[in-house]
């Protein structure tokens, strides 16, 4: 049986972790249109 909660967690960690890569990569491209 799966644990709900644990997944919950992954999916909402998974969410978190991926908001946090494309704000990092839009911040890398925005410096790159600076120089």
């Amino acid at each position: 049986m799966i644990d709900r909660e644990a997944v919950a967690i992954f999916i909402i960690t998974g969410i978190f972790l991926a908001l946090f890569v494309v704000a990092g990569v839009r911040d890398i491209i925005r410096r790159k249109d600076d120089e």
